[in-house]
């Protein structure tokens, strides 16, 4: 269903998409913005926006209330960490999963020498590929809500369980997903649509935010009064639980829909510390399901291999999911993904993987660097 107003938004009079270039003015966004600004959050889901909201909702056939907005409240929760080769490294805690991920992944890869294998080679990727399958696949089953399911973080994240899941590789030979976790692998994955942006302030207060609607434009509905448009997050949730006893994330009982609660998400804003317990990066990215596995690429370019920080943003990416083949960017040597097919990955090409944003501390001085990836993206210093 086309959703008039955001046609007449982002349409011209002949219904193509508003040029390059062509004025694009936004008032009633404006206004929104004021109120938010001259009244904070009670104008949003108590005020004159929440008005705005349940219209447009009744009016198109949603069922947002204004009991549903005034009740909402955000959650503080208290970011996760651990150490990678001496380096803490902290990531945002559920219900976002994308930080759990990350920081299984890089428990997993502690366990072999990555410098030694060499940056981008076949044995590196390999090891790299088999650490997010087993992350992703514990995703599928332990990850939710912790106000609706008791997320076992301390467990996923311990040492000796990454050290028991990195003895299930094998150095010479893919491991097929269905060994890794039972039942048919659901292939779903997350709309790559969303914005990330570092900052680091002249006091050392440091942001890594990763925001989204969703897919592309979110749901497609503008709210008429207000020029905003509305998420679709809720096709995050676990839509298929209790319709099938196969094991994936689409039947997770730890992400299924149930009223208040917050579907899960990869979003991975992240802080790196050195080991003296300096911050050393900011950093996040855009990329859907593939955001965790950016941002351990990113990290394991800097700590493993000493590349230089623009190189370790800009160097060619992978991407391994569970139930899927192993996705190259452009710039692996043909070499490398022969010796990969040897030992039984498939590997398939992929279109360019996030757009990191990431600051980096080194003696003193701050490096702003800006993934080349997607347009628009800008790093800048006062």
């Amino acid at each position: 269903m086309t959703n008039n107003t955001s046609k007449n938004k982002f349409y011209d009079a002949s219904n193509n998409p508003l040029s390059v270039s062509s004025i694009f003015k936004q008032p009633k966004l404006a206004k929104t913005l004021s109120l938010i600004s001259n009244q904070g959050k009670k104008a949003f889901y108590e005020g004159e926006i929440a008005d705005w909201i349940v219209e447009d909702a009744l009016l198109d056939g949603g069922l947002i209330t204004r009991n549903d907005l005034a009740s909402y409240q955000a959650k503080d929760r208290l970011p996760i960490e651990t150490t990678y080769r001496g380096y803490k490294i902290v990531s945002m805690a559920p219900a976002a999963s994308g930080g759990l991920v990350l920081l299984q992944t890089l428990n997993i890869l502690e366990n072999f020498d990555l410098t030694e294998f060499g940056h981008n080679s076949a044995s590196s990727i390999h090891l790299q590929s088999e650490a997010m399958l087993r992350a992703y696949s514990d995703r599928m089953r332990y990850h939710g809500d912790p106000d609706f399911f008791s997320v076992p973080v301390k467990r996923l994240l311990d040492k000796n369980y990454a050290k028991e899941r990195s003895k299930s590789i094998k150095v010479n030979s893919k491991t097929a997903s269905e060994d890794i976790y039972p039942g048919q692998i659901s292939v779903v994955d997350e709309s790559p649509d969303t914005t990330h942006f570092s900052v680091i302030d002249s006091n050392g207060n440091a942001v890594s935010n990763t925001y989204t609607l969703g897919s592309s434009f979110g749901s497609g509905v503008t709210v008429s009064k207000g020029g905003f448009l509305l998420n679709n997050q809720m096709r995050n949730f676990s839509h298929y639980f209790g319709r099938s006893d196969d094991v994936n994330l689409s039947t997770s009982s730890a992400n299924k829909l149930e009223p208040g609660k917050r579907m899960i998400s990869t979003q991975t804003p992240t802080l790196v510390f050195n080991p003296e317990g300096d911050l050393m990066m900011i950093l996040g990215s855009p990329g859907g399901g593939k955001i965790p596995n950016i941002i351990a690429q990113i990290i394991s370019n800097i700590i493993d291999h000493n590349l230089g920080f623009a190189e370790a943003v800009m160097a060619p990416r992978i991407n391994q999911r569970v139930g899927k083949n192993l996705e190259l960017e452009s710039g692996f040597s043909p070499d490398t993904i022969k010796l990969l097919k040897e030992i039984g990955h498939q590997p398939t090409a992929s279109t360019t993987m996030g757009s990191v944003q990431a600051i980096f501390l080194s003696e003193g001085f701050l490096y702003g660097v800006s993934d080349t990836r997607r347009p628009g993206a800008k790093a800048k210093g006062n």
